[in-house]
């Protein structure tokens, strides 16, 4: 049986005593009527009695000071810090996969990451209370220009902007920042909510930003976003030997031009000219045959192929074929912002725009 002792909250049980104290109400994420039960391990009365007193003080001065453990201000930072070390940990993969596939001084690679962390830095100043236009009378367009964004890059940006205010207006969006205020403890309250989602834009627009150790061999001059100046790029030659068609595709001091002796002439008479653009005749082959020219669906017709397709799948369920034209609809409004006309006019670039739209949705 506990016995009580002069001193609140401490009792004994046996040789060994406890502090059990009832948890204020204040504390909202506990039941009420709670209690906490510690053991001292101790039996010695007097030191019991020091240990339940400090005890008695510590909860007196959480109860009084439990609002103001944290202000709302370091939550707020805690989760900038957050968003924008998870931002790097994933830039750094996809840094990564690029130098795999050879591309770890592609200028590219850079600018885009540049163009998102101004997307996301226009999300952060304006929010999402007004969809910005970024056209000549838009303060979106003007505070861009004033930070030095060249002018040819703000279609990216615009492009980039819409989709990721779509998707912040979404209600699974919000979903998510009111998930990320309630790990950081932050108050449920719509002008919280408003500053959670600065810091959630912020802290990705800092790591976008924080290119030099992703990008360290990327040469600065040939983007105007670095201070640079945009490389005319000549029309594209189609290769006419192999030596041309590596040259394309690697730095000219990595290509080692095989010497007449390693080449057999039968080889090199064999040499055909391969042209894949969908528009040009078929090639003709060795054997006289013609190959027939890949088939292109215009963007207009996505949808109602889509369609076409959802009928042939008896065994979707309606989520799936909602889902699947959903997805197409995307697709469809990414390349009609660059301009592409058919399927055979589509790039991986443009697939890494409906990627990094994915990308952005934050996880609950």
């Amino acid at each position: 049986m506990a016995i009580r002792h002069e001193v609140e909250n401490l009792i004994r049980r046996g040789n060994i005593f406890y502090w059990r104290a009832r948890i204020p109400t204040s504390f909202a994420r506990c039941q009420p009527g709670s209690r906490l039960s510690l053991s001292l391990h101790c039996s010695d009365h007097k030191k019991a009695k020091m240990i339940g007193r400090k005890l008695n003080v510590r909860l007196a001065e959480l109860k009084m000071n439990s609002k103001e453990s944290m202000s709302t201000k370091d939550q707020l930072q805690k989760l900038f810090e957050h968003e924008r070390d998870a931002m790097l940990e994933h830039l750094e993969d996809v840094a990564m996969i690029a130098r795999r596939y050879g591309r770890p001084a592609d200028i590219e690679e850079l600018e885009l990451d540049l163009e998102n962390g101004w997307t996301y830095r226009l999300l952060a100043m304006f929010g999402i209370g007004h969809r910005l236009t970024l056209e000549d009378t838009c303060s979106g367009r003007a505070y861009l220009l004033a930070k030095g964004v060249p002018v040819s890059h703000i279609p990216a940006i615009k492009s980039n902007y819409r989709e990721e205010f779509d998707l912040a207006s979404s209600p699974g969006f919000q979903d998510g920042i009111r998930t990320l205020m309630q790990q950081f403890g932050i108050e449920a309250h719509p002008l919280n909510q408003e500053k959670a989602m600065k810091a959630y834009f912020g802290g990705r627009a800092d790591a976008l930003f924080d290119v030099e150790d992703r990008h360290p061999l990327a040469d600065r001059n040939l983007s105007e976003l670095t201070g640079g100046s945009r490389p005319d790029h000549p029309p594209p030659m189609l290769p006419t030997t192999i030596e041309q068609d590596v040259s394309a595709s690697r730095p000219s001091h990595d290509i080692i031009a095989p010497s007449a002796s390693q080449v057999p002439l039968d080889e090199a008479a064999e040499i055909r000219v391969l042209d894949l653009r969908p528009a040009t005749p078929p090639i003709a082959t060795d054997i006289g045959k013609a190959l027939p020219p890949a088939p292109v669906v215009s963007i207009s017709d996505f949808e109602p192929e889509c369609d076409r397709l959802t009928t042939n799948m008896a065994d979707w369920e309606s989520g799936t074929a909602s889902d699947a034209k959903a997805l197409v609809r995307l697709l469809k409004g990414i390349l009609e912002e660059y301009g592409v006309e058919h399927s055979g006019q589509i790039t991986q670039y443009h697939l890494g725009q409906l990627r990094q739209h994915f990308n952005a949705i934050p996880k609950k």
